[in-house]
């Protein structure tokens, strides 16, 4: 095996309840296109929580104070927070639109902290309102939102880390696209349901659901993943090569990992 041009890597990185879904809806008659983009918001979400591991990933839910309903008004006042507050604060975000049958909306984010907000932190007893086992890591992002979040005319909100696996939350979060379906208004024209951050994306819509390039990309991923494994003496999974490249070894090795060829390797992986 030759890996003698692999990346060199890098050192490691270190009230009521709010609005939520019933994740037991159908997604049988969802028309195609919605059902491609649930596909690739699981697609995308479930990389990156595997690729920044799960203690670094927090479920954010943002409401608004005053009766937002207008979609446009929503976004005016996300991106806003989005370019002045949340780059700043967050590696990576992922977020999604909620319109509740009340019409009025709010908002749910993956989002990707600097630090380890989920060892030690209890969720059956902060559901009690005990929250002796709230890290300080996450604490003090809790601070940092309630002191920004007025600024950008956000009201109540909620960020906490994921509970279950990477593969759960995602699909969790991507049953809000096929739910909003049925709450969808005029005022939403022209809004997206789903967004990004800059960069993270390794799926999107347009392809086949049979698609050979999918497969490919995976099979080049877990090649990677070998390679590094083998060269640098690391464990072969996402954390083995995060801890050696760093947390965005994907987005930055991307060129290479396509041009990785899965014939001259095919006993690497």
């Amino acid at each position: 095996m030759n890996t003698s041009t692999l990346p060199h890597g890098g050192a490691p990185q270190s009230g009521a309840p709010l609005p939520c879904l019933n994740i037991n809806n159908s997604i049988e008659t969802l028309p195609n296109a919605v059902r491609k983009a649930m596909f690739v918001l699981r697609e995308n979400v479930d990389f990156l929580i595997q690729t920044h591991g799960i203690n670094y990933v927090g479920f954010l839910t943002l409401t608004f104070p005053d009766q937002v309903i207008n979609g446009k008004e929503a976004s005016k006042r996300f991106n806003s927070l989005a370019s002045n507050y949340l780059k700043r604060k967050f590696k990576h975000w992922v977020r999604v639109y909620e319109r509740h049958k009340n019409r009025r909306l709010h908002l749910h984010l993956l989002v990707i902290t600097d630090c380890d907000i989920r060892t030690g932190f209890d969720f059956e007893a902060v559901r009690s309102r005990n929250y002796s086992s709230v890290p300080p890591s996450l604490r003090a992002y809790w601070k940092d939102l309630r002191e920004n979040l007025p600024k950008y005319s956000f009201g109540r909100h909620q960020l906490e880390p994921v509970r279950s696996s990477g593969s759960v939350m995602a699909k969790y979060l991507s049953k809000y696209l096929g739910k909003d379906m049925g709450q969808r208004s005029p005022l939403d024209k022209g809004v997206r349901l789903v967004g990004y951050s800059k960069g993270i994306r390794v799926a999107n819509s347009r392809f086949s659901w049979a698609s050979d390039g999918a497969r490919e990309w995976r099979k080049k991923v877990s090649l990677f993943v070998a390679l590094v494994s083998s060269k640098y003496g690391v464990e072969a999974s996402f954390d083995g090569v995060r801890s050696i490249m760093g947390s965005r070894w994907c987005h930055e090795h991307r060129d290479y990992i396509a041009s990785l060829d899965l014939g001259e390797h095919s006993n690497a992986a």
